[in-house]
């Protein structure tokens, strides 16, 4: 059933919104390993039993508040900063709904969290055209202008350069995966590709590397870097939704120019430079390593239901509230609560149906505007399977 939206002014972005996640989930549902990653330890819908009514209700609670204080849309969304945190996010909004009120709330949220994706996306909201444009061409030339865009061929070592900087990058997406497991753009947005006159520009950025709720994350030696990396003109380079690069190229080896900001600082692109920050990267994922391993599955599901409450931080530090999980939600884990994982009986039993009616069933997953969305899923999946 769905609820009356006479508060909304255009359900088209959240319809829309709703088609591009269930498209992206239906395909990368059907690839190798996804029965396995990203949930070697427990399943990462399990928490959004947990947290994502309490996510709903204080965004909605920090929006009204803000607007009640004059902030503007333009306010909140450089406070959220990136727009594919935000896109996941929004999977909270895959729980059930249980009654009306609940379910406007949800539906408020969410076209909220649109509006903002869709500000920060410059109109592109879900990088159709297989562009992540987060930066319009004044602000890419003006960011050019202040860097230092170096010539990888003009080095005195090429491949080892190259090689060095695929390591740095391929490090830091590890280390994020230790601190956010499978919501990376929690600490990462790569977007472009942006059009140069040196060619197509990526733009590479790790943010929020040092959250508290982690003890390793105090080891690494900065907060913050971002990579200028630009390609040739014919270089397949795309971003879906997520942020995520879609690529038939191998990148690392057909880089042209470069430049690293750590922590605002331009480094140096000397061998011995690039090696010290990779040096000091593994060493913080050493200490990951040893950290996760000495945790148990209760212990990680209270990690990663604080990443989603650590990317409210900034808007809590406004309410001059605690940013953390209710108590509550940390006793439920403690407790050992194991609630029926339905989102994960619907993603089993639809793998073999045609990738059109899956696409149909997700949809409705991540609608927030169905009011209980898992008793008419079961049924419709039930239904195809030919029960």
């Amino acid at each position: 059933m769905y609820i009356n939206n006479n508060f909304l002014n255009n359900n088209n972005l959240l319809d829309k919104f709703c088609e591009i996640m269930a498209i992206t989930l239906a395909t990368r549902s059907k690839e190798p390993a996804t029965d396995i990653w990203p949930h070697p330890v427990f399943n990462p819908f399990i928490i959004i039993y947990f947290g994502s009514k309490e996510l709903a209700y204080r965004l909605n609670r920090i929006f009204n508040f803000l607007e009640a204080n004059n902030f503007s849309i333009n306010d909140i969304s450089s406070l959220f900063g990136y727009p594919s945190k935000i896109i996941h996010l929004m999977y909270n909004f895959m729980d059930d709904s249980s009654n009306e009120n609940e379910a406007v709330l949800k539906t408020r949220v969410a076209y909220k969290l649109l509006e903002i994706i869709n500000l920060l996306r410059n109109g592109n909201p879900f990088c159709e055209d297989g562009r992540n444009l987060i930066w319009n061409e004044e602000r890419v030339a003006q960011e050019i202008s202040n860097v230092n865009l170096i010539n990888v061929s003009d080095s005195t070592n090429p491949f080892l350069i190259r090689r060095l900087i695929s390591s740095i990058i391929v490090g830091l997406l590890g280390y994020i995966e230790f601190l956010y497991f499978c919501r990376p753009s929690y600490g990462k947005e790569f977007h472009g590709p942006y059009d140069t006159p040196l060619g197509k520009l990526m733009v590479r950025e790790f943010f929020n590397l040092k959250p508290s709720f982690w003890h390793f994350s105090s080891t690494l030696s900065f907060e913050k870097i971002r990579l200028f990396t630009v390609y040739p003109n014919d270089m397949d380079l795309k971003f879906d939704v997520l942020g995520r690069i879609r690529t038939t190229d191998v990148l690392g080896s057909k880089l042209i120019y470069t430049s690293i900001i750590v922590d605002e600082k331009e480094i140096s692109l000397e061998v011995d430079a690039l090696q010290r920050l990779l040096s000091s990267i593994e060493e913080s994922i050493q200490r990951a390593i040893q950290e996760v391993s000495q945790m148990d599955k209760y212990s990680l599901m209270s990690k990663f239901l604080e990443g989603d409450f650590w990317v409210l931080k900034p808007f809590m530090d406004i309410l001059g509230e605690d940013w953390k999980p209710s108590e509550e939600l940390y006793l439920r884990i403690k407790r050992k609560e194991e609630p029926y994982n339905w989102i994960s009986d619907v993603m089993k039993n639809t793998r073999e149906l045609p990738f059109s009616m899956r696409v149909q069933i997700f949809k409705k997953l991540f609608d927030p505007r169905i009011i209980n969305k898992k008793n008419e899923i079961m049924r419709m999946v039930m239904r195809l399977n030919g029960f």
